[in-house]
Order: structure tokens, then sequence, then C-alpha cells
């Protein structure tokens, strides 16, 4: 069993056929998820005018288990950048992923790049050529922590988190073959991309009586809309545009590790 390998029922199972009682492991990373923005309000509180319940935090934080985290803390702030950047430099003292949700554009009440800058953050890249998650953020922390700034909007977020954050979830981890891995499906219907960006459309994939792969849309694709999200199993891959997969066309999938 090499280094790298994921410990499944059946390797434990093996393991224990060889009584190995213990293993050398990685740790689960630590990841913090700071949400962010006044008109947030907490799932069973009361919202205010033009406020919204916050859909990110525990749809990250039950995604992130699933992809391997450890220990998964959440905290919220307002649109005020000295506390955002004390949230932020707190995080840094216990977590090896920081994940900062909202703020990361360029509007007037975008402060979470100039916190993360306060906290001393390096930025690796600010803005991917991508719909949704255009405006997504990617620096190292003083001790090497990997913090990740993510798009306000819940499917942009989750988009960036399953396409970026999950990959070095399992880097950290130990994985040898990081997911989510791409495979090939057969578009069922006509996919087009008229945007100048690369497109991830929250796709349902089925096998064929043949046994091929076949992806569909799963609805709506607004960066706002989760509807689609909750009936998705993956991400399919549309090159930049304006560009047309067709009916029977092979594209890219990756999987979302949760079904």
């Amino acid at each position: 069993m090499e280094a790298g390998t994921r410990l499944t029922p059946p390797s434990l199972g093996l393991l224990a056929a060889l009584g190995e009682a213990e293993v050398a492991v990685h740790a689960r990373p630590r990841v913090c998820v700071l949400t962010t923005g006044d008109e947030l309000v907490a799932v069973g509180g009361l919202r205010g005018r033009g406020q919204i319940f916050d859909s990110i935090s525990p749809m990250l934080a039950v995604a992130l288990k699933n992809w391997g985290a450890g220990q998964v803390s959440l905290s919220r702030c307002h649109d005020n950048e000295s506390q955002l950047a004390g949230k932020i430099a707190k995080a840094l003292q216990s977590c090896d992923i920081v994940i900062a949700v909202g703020g990361v554009s360029v509007g007037d009440y975008d402060y979470t790049v100039p916190a993360m800058q306060k906290s001393g953050i390096v930025k690796t890249f600010h803005g991917v050529k991508q719909k949704p998650g255009k405006p997504l953020f990617f620096g190292k922390g003083p001790q090497g922590q990997s913090v990740f700034g993510l798009p306000g909007n819940p499917a942009s977020a989750l988009a960036c988190a399953a396409i970026y954050v999950r990959p070095a979830l399992e880097i950290m981890a130990g994985a040898s073959e990081p997911e989510p891995r791409m495979r090939k499906a057969v578009a069922a219907v006509e996919l087009v991309n008229r945007s100048n960006r690369t497109q991830f459309v929250r796709v349902v994939t089925r096998i064929r009586d043949n046994g091929v792969l076949e992806c569909s849309p799963a609805g709506a694709q607004g960066s706002y809309m989760l509807g689609s999200f909750a009936a998705a199993d993956a991400l399919a891959q549309l090159p930049p545009g304006p560009a047309v997969v067709r009916q029977g066309d092979l594209v890219q999938v990756y999987g979302l590790g949760w079904r």
C-alpha cells in the first residue's frame, strides 16, 4: 500500500488482515470559513430589510467535510476592513486553509483583499477567466497557509470551492491523485457558452445502457441559483466562447464528490 493511498474500508480491512493495528497518516487539514457582508443573517434569525440568510456557511461546512477537511470553523463578519483583517489574522493562527467569502471584487464595500494584505497574506493571483467565479483570490499566509477569497454569490462560491479548494484539501491530506479528476461525458443536449471565459455548467450525469457517461444541465445557471446545484452531481467545463458543444459531443466533467 503506497504512500498517498486513501484509507477506504477495503484497505483498512487489508491492513487488519495483515495484523497492522496502526499506520502513519496525514492529518486532515483544518479550515476556517469566514463569510462577509452586512446583509447576511444566520439561518433561523430574523431578516431585516435588504438582508438574506447565510446559505454559504452551512453549505461549505458540509462540502469541505465531504472533501476531507478535519475541523471546520465558521465565522461571519460585517463590511468592516479592520474587523475583517482581525478575523483573518486570528484564523491564520489555527487553520491550514482560510476561506473568506464575499467582498473579493472591486466594489465600494469589497474589503476582503485589502484586509488579507493587512493580515500578511501574499497574493498569488486575483481573478480567473471563468464563469462563474471571476473574482477568485488565492494567496499564502505567513506560515504557508492557503488562503482563498471566494465570490459572495452562493453558486459561484461553491463552484470555486469544488474546482480549487477541494484539490488543495486533497494535496494537504497527502493524496497522490487529488480530486476532482476530469472525465469525459457525452452532452445529452447542446451546450452554449456565449462568454469569452471558460464556463462551468452544473450538470447531472448518468450511465447509458451502452456504458457511456452522459451529462445534461441540472437547471438554471445563475451565479446566485442553488436549485441547479442541489440537483447536480458534476460540473461540465465549456471552452471560452462563443462556443457550442453539440449534442453527442464529448465534454470534460468534474464530479462534485457528495453523491
